[in-house]
């Protein structure tokens, strides 16, 4: 539109500059050679009539061409103007309706004593969860959870539906649609996440996925605090498992960076002990690998503090069950279906063991969120 608008400017002004040089080279040679505007005042009826015939069907047509695309330029403006108009009132409509939800939300989440309520019950969950337990068993403790508090925890989870549903159904621009998003997401607690994930895990928030896809809802939930993941925490300080989720999250941004933008992704942690690889071979197959060098690591408060907790066999198992929470069970099989399969080979040299993951689809191209 901006390139329009710039070639259409461009050209009423290269137009009326052919005209005005036109006329002026025509009175110039009328005055100089043709002489039919004589300086004595004698005029030359016969050869000024020519002069104005050619002046008026020349160069009025072309001032003529220029009052047209000034006036198209005009009405597109005033179109424009209009739609931006009708625009600004469909967002205002959209910011009640937005608002009276995040109200509701508001007056629910007070009815439940406030987001402490979510906090006590996720503590309670992951202190009673056996470590060993996996995906099933963690569904059952939430299932469990539910079915205490349904009354309250279902108005929940349908109000906060309904405002998620309402951005992606709205005829907002996609800017606006993640401004929104965003606001709506800022309201969620680190603990709400996490009973929001468990949930749609369920037949209770199957619909739910789309929108947590869509959005991204669950980013900022660490996996190390998925109950699954229970059993690679019980050695880790409390350092140690921020710092680990501070590493993850950087890594699955760069697993998301290596497919979008087909190249290699790499990073170390704990100055080179580990060494992080991701590379995209085609559309439908992801290499991971993962390089543990034998050497002595400071303890040092850093980015990836943590993984120096792990044998070579707990490291393996450990990005194993991250990648197919990447691109499995954190989209709910969405993005990826059942078809794709992750396996993974550890090798053992005098200095290092490396450890490689192969994510493969062989119908459709890996995707994440």
């Amino acid at each position: 539109m901006k390139c329009q608008k710039k070639i259409l400017l461009i050209s009423s002004v290269l137009i009326t500059l052919i005209g005005l040089f036109i006329f002026i080279w025509f009175c110039v040679r009328g005055f100089f050679y043709e002489q039919f505007i004589i300086p004595t005042g004698i005029i030359s009826l016969e050869k000024s009539s020519q002069f104005g015939d050619f002046i008026g069907g020349c160069c009025g047509a072309l001032f003529a061409l220029v009052g047209v695309l000034l006036l198209f330029e005009t009405l597109r403006l005033q179109r424009t103007e209009i739609s931006e108009s009708r625009y600004v009132f469909k967002l205002q409509q959209f910011d009640n309706m937005f608002f009276n939800l995040l109200t509701l939300y508001n007056s629910i989440i007070s009815s439940m004593q406030g987001k402490s309520f979510f906090t006590q019950k996720q503590q309670s969950i992951y202190q009673n969860f056996n470590q060993d337990g996996g995906r099933k068993i963690a569904k059952n403790a939430y299932l469990s959870f539910y079915a205490e508090n349904e009354p309250i925890i279902a108005q929940y989870f349908r109000v906060l539906y309904q405002i998620f549903s309402l951005i992606s159904h709205s005829k907002l621009n996609e800017e606006d649609k993640v401004r929104y998003a965003k606001i709506a997401r800022a309201q969620l607690s680190k603990d709400e996440i996490f009973f929001l994930y468990y949930n749609a895990n369920t037949i209770y928030g199957n619909k739910f996925r789309r929108y947590i896809n869509e959005f991204n809802i669950t980013k900022h939930l660490s996996i190390l605090d998925k109950l699954e993941f229970k059993k690679y925490c019980v050695s880790l300080t409390n350092i140690e498992n921020h710092l680990l989720h501070v590493a993850f999250f950087e890594i699955r941004k760069g697993i998301k960076e290596c497919i979008k933008q087909n190249k290699e992704w790499y990073k170390t942690f704990l100055q080179g002990a580990i060494a992080i690889k991701c590379n995209k071979i085609d559309a439908f197959n992801i290499k991971f690998i993962v390089i543990r060098t034998l050497k002595e690591i400071p303890n040092d408060v850093q980015q990836g503090l943590g993984f120096n907790e792990f044998t070579p066999e707990q490291l393996s198992s450990l990005f194993y069950d991250f990648l197919v929470d990447v691109f499995l069970y954190s989209n709910f099989f969405l993005l990826n279906d059942k078809n794709t399969i992750i396996t993974s080979r550890m090798t053992q040299e005098t200095t290092k063991i490396t450890i490689t993951y192969a994510v493969k689809n062989s119908k459709t191209n890996i995707r994440i969120v």
